[in-house]
């Protein structure tokens, strides 16, 4: 069962982005949870549709162990990572690829769809989310995200 991953790196963000991917989600009868690392201004009073509280959830992630926690343990269909590059540049570069390889494994055994958004500059972190989310993922021209795709033999 293979899921969606969307890696991006962007200079804003805007509240707008997850709840329409949030809601793109509930519209097919899924449940997601918005996980937000400090830096980040999640403006739910305007645009979290009041009948979709309960397949909704939103997160604050304070520390890179809560965040592996949050993946391993919530049932979710979706999950919309939002991470404030200033914040992540602080974690170790192993606590990092754990949590890249939990979202993977979420995605490629669980089905999972996942969209990481990573807000300004990540450091030295950047060289390993490029090889990350080039090495593995396939384009979907169709819907503009990435398909895990079996790695093909040598």
């Amino acid at each position: 069962m293979k899921g969606i991953l969307q890696v991006k790196k962007s200079d804003l963000f805007s509240s707008e982005d997850a709840f329409k991917f949030a809601s793109s989600i509930v519209s097919r009868g899924g449940k997601i949870t918005i996980l937000a690392s400090d830096g980040i201004i999640l403006d739910v009073e305007n645009y979290l549709p009041r009948h979709d509280t309960d397949k909704i959830h939103a997160v604050r992630i304070l520390t890179p162990y809560q965040l592996e926690n949050v993946l391993m343990t919530n049932d979710s269909d979706a999950f919309y990572i939002v991470l404030r590059g200033s914040i992540i540049r602080n974690w170790s570069r192993e606590c990092f690829e754990s949590i890249m390889e939990i979202i993977r494994i979420k995605t490629y055994f669980k089905g999972a769809v996942i969209a990481v958004n990573i807000v300004g500059d990540l450091g030295i972190h950047s060289l390993y989310m490029q090889k990350a989310a080039l090495d593995h993922p396939k384009l979907d021209r169709n819907k503009g995200l990435y398909l895990w795709e079996e790695p093909l033999p040598l």
